[in-house]
């Protein structure tokens, strides 16, 4: 059995969909609940230009995952073998 872990990080976290404040579809959060269950990732890093979504964010999942307001330096600093980029489709 592969027991590989894998270093993994969000790009845009927003708000749960339909929840106060959310200007989206929160994609973030399906996204991170999905790789959680697989118990195979590690959420290291997010990025995330508004700090408020960014806390929350961490808060919500209870994570130590560190913040960026810039995803290059995420990138480059952390290094992660997966990123969830759930930023809306025209910022892809």
């Amino acid at each position: 059995m592969n027991t590989q872990r894998y270093r993994y990080a969000i790009i845009g976290t927003g708000r749960p969909w339909k929840s106060e404040g959310a200007t989206g579809f929160g994609m973030a959060h399906p996204h991170y609940k999905g790789f959680a269950k697989t118990e195979r990732t590690d959420l290291v890093a997010i990025a995330d230009t508004e700090s408020e979504h960014a806390r929350l964010f961490l808060q919500d999942y209870e994570s130590d995952a560190k913040h960026y307001t810039d995803y290059k330096t995420l990138l480059v600093e952390e290094k992660p073998d997966i990123v969830s980029v759930t930023l809306w489709p025209h910022l892809h």
